[in-house]
């Protein structure tokens, strides 16, 4: 067994996680050791299609490279913004450099516009110089001139409505949660808390149906285009 750390009453070990199905159970194997529960709750972001991969299930999910740039400049507000006509989001940076230089009337933002590759994690590596160019020339388009200061990559993932999805897969003791395409900020925390209302109670609030998996059935394509950001709260 690896070691078992701890962070705020929460233990978990480090290691490469793969599920295996059987006899009507889920077992869970990290690094090779072997971890059994009452219920496994797959949680995995854009990993979550490759990790059920192992197991036969398919799951209506598909990864993608995300990236985002960070500008300085003067005079930008310090609000999120959505602009539908540029394709470009824009939102504060927020740490202790930003808060030091709002002294000297500069800002810095961190942006996108939305410029997706699909592609399975670890598969591509680096941001794409046609998307600092691109957002850099959106950016400037909206707020003016602007200094690049940074920018990093990561990977998403995204359902084909472009909606999040939570549910049971296979086995009512597999939950799978995932598909927030970046904006796990937004309902994560709600489908956190219908993960654990199953869990306790055996049946999803009402709040959550719309996001079952269930409403796919077993009828999805292989692949999709990744289409505008479904930006909704659940309250």
């Amino acid at each position: 067994m690896g070691k078992v750390h701890e962070i705020k009453g929460v233990n978990y070990i480090r290691g490469e996680a793969a599920i295996r199905l059987g006899n009507h159970e889920v077992r869970v194997l990290v690094s090779g050791n072997e971890l059994r529960g009452d219920y496994v709750i797959l949680a995995s972001g854009a990993w979550n299609s490759i990790i059920t991969r192992g197991t036969g299930l398919r799951v209506p999910l598909l990864p993608y490279k995300c990236q985002a740039a960070a500008f300085m400049g003067r005079g930008i507000s310090n609000v999120i913004v959505y602009d539908y006509v540029l394709d470009i989001y824009m939102r504060p940076l927020g740490s202790v450099i930003d808060n030091a230089l709002s002294r000297l009337g500069l800002s810095i933002i961190v942006a996108g516009d939305g410029n997706s590759r699909i592609t399975e994690p670890g598969r591509e590596a680096g941001v794409d110089r046609e998307f600092i160019s691109e957002i850099r020339g959106k950016v400037r388009s909206r707020v003016g001139e602007v200094l690049l200061v940074g920018s990093r990559f990561g990977y998403c993932e995204v359902t084909p409505d472009m909606r999040p999805l939570v549910g049971t897969l296979g086995l009512d003791s597999l939950l799978l949660i995932g598909g927030f395409n970046g904006y796990g900020a937004e309902v994560g925390p709600a489908l956190a808390s219908a993960v654990v209302d199953y869990v306790l109670s055996g049946s999803w609030p009402d709040y959550a149906r719309p996001y079952l998996i269930d409403r796919f059935g077993n009828d999805w394509p292989s692949t999709w285009d990744i289409s505008v950001e479904a930006h909704e709260l659940c309250v």
